[in-house]
């Protein structure tokens, strides 16, 4: 089984790192090592320990405010 090349395909790859810093909401987030992190989703609110799995997590997110035991993030746009 292939991946969709149609309306979920990540047309930008960014490499995210925690900051206090927000960003344009991402589409999805593309993650190396499965963990935690906190994050700030699309409307806002904060959530701590929130669980990535390795590989793609359709989550729309404008901060990753820190890693937990989640590592090599990737936002997907």
């Amino acid at each position: 089984m292939g991946y969709s090349t149609g309306t979920w395909s990540a047309k930008k790859i960014v490499a995210l790192s925690a900051s206090a810093n927000t960003f344009p909401v991402c589409r999805g987030l593309n993650v190396g090592t499965g963990g935690t992190a906190t994050i700030m989703d699309a409307d806002g609110n904060t959530i701590t320990d929130y669980i990535l799995s390795a590989g793609y997590n359709p989550v729309q997110i404008q901060k990753l405010t820190a890693l937990g035991t989640a590592a090599n993030v990737w936002a997907l746009y």
